[in-house]
């Protein structure tokens, strides 16, 4: 249920979960090898440019574990665990944190179906990621 006095809501948190490492292949090897893990897909990043290559991982209970490899020029982005959280309007929740004066460190990025995500600052400085619906339908993305 919402906190009184906010339309955003989160429908879920952490079932797509980024691990950004600068030892890519290693990690990808270990969890496929090591943990036998399955990749469900995996290649060059497309949409989002804060990184480089990425490999997906879906997980029981629907979780997916998304091993990425940042692009240079984002530093922030480098061996970093991101959790995401959903939404059901990706507009109405940024709309509701900029009135909060938080703001996106990202512009949003689209898939092309009505799904987007941006990235976030928590109190304590860790990133985190934001999804949700969106009005404007524009772009490819790596995963749905």
């Amino acid at each position: 249920m919402p906190a009184e006095g906010t339309a955003m809501r989160i429908t879920r948190v952490a079932d797509w979960i980024l691990y950004s490492t600068s030892h890519f292949d290693e990690q990808v090897a270990y969890l496929h090898d090591v943990l036998g893990m399955g990749i469900e897909r995996q290649g060059p990043a497309v949409v989002d440019h804060h990184f480089q290559r990425y490999a997906l991982f879906a997980q029981p209970g629907g979780v997916t574990l998304e091993l990425v490899e940042s692009s240079p020029e984002f530093a922030d982005f480098q061996n970093v665990t991101i959790v995401c959280f959903t939404v059901d309007d990706l507009d109405t929740a940024l709309g509701e944190l900029a009135a909060r004066k938080q703001a996106p460190i990202s512009p949003v990025i689209t898939d092309g179906s009505g799904w987007g995500w941006t990235y976030l600052r928590m109190p304590d400085g860790a990133i985190y990621q934001l999804q949700g619906s969106v009005a404007e339908q524009s772009g490819r993305a790596i995963r749905p």
